[in-house]
């Protein structure tokens, strides 16, 4: 009786092997890169994601990316960078192999809003669960006496606050509903084009 299920354990564990491997063997790689339209220029920092799964990434300061983990099939591939418009591509991808795609992405400036730069990376703005609020800097310097970036912000968002300086000649500081932390800065992460800005 034993030695029968001896054989039972190995003749399953011969059957679930080839299983276990094709299963291990059913993803690929993507790789390419991210041009700007018209002009070629590489893009850095654009998020790259396969729609519909987790996979993503981001590009290179040559425009280069590779998204690995990829399940085997036809998948769609989309492009998200600041200032440009979103690009969507269908790249075929075997398994166990690499496939090479590019994107041409125009620059859309007038639709800048709908692609939010947050502290989690460029992200479409449907796709951020908390309000975003917008300022309108042409109409607000138009009506009202604009001196600084702090006067365009103060009391023009809800939540948003900016009070003055600690000391002499130091800048103002903002606030997002007001004290959230008793031990780390209380100062909001500033992004200007994609780059990090600090007051330092």
């Amino acid at each position: 009786m034993f030695r029968f299920i001896q054989k039972l354990v190995v003749v399953v564990c011969a059957v679930l092997t080839p299983v276990a491997m094709n299963a291990q063997q059913a993803t690929g790689t993507i790789s390419g890169v991210v041009r700007e339209l018209g002009t070629g220029k590489p893009l850095e920092n654009a998020r790259i994601s396969v729609v519909g799964t987790n996979i993503t990434t981001g590009t290179n300061a040559d425009g280069t990316f590779t998204l690995r983990g990829v399940p085997a099939g036809t998948v769609e591939v989309r492009a998200l960078a600041l200032g440009h418009a979103p690009q969507k591509v269908t790249v075929s991808v075997g398994a166990a192999a690499t496939a090479r795609t590019e994107f041409s992405v125009a620059v859309a400036a007038v639709q800048l809003q709908q692609v939010v730069t947050t502290a989690t990376g460029i992200q479409r703005k449907v796709e951020v669960g908390n309000d975003v609020a917008q300022i309108n800097a042409r109409e607000q310097v138009a009506e009202h006496p604009i001196a600084n970036i702090t006067d365009l912000l103060n009391a023009k968002a809800p939540g948003v606050q900016v009070l003055g300086g600690t000391m002499t000649g130091t800048g103002q500081r903002i606030r997002i509903r007001g004290q959230n932390s008793l031990s780390l800065d209380n100062a909001p992460i500033v992004i200007i084009d994609g780059i990090r800005m600090e007051s330092a």
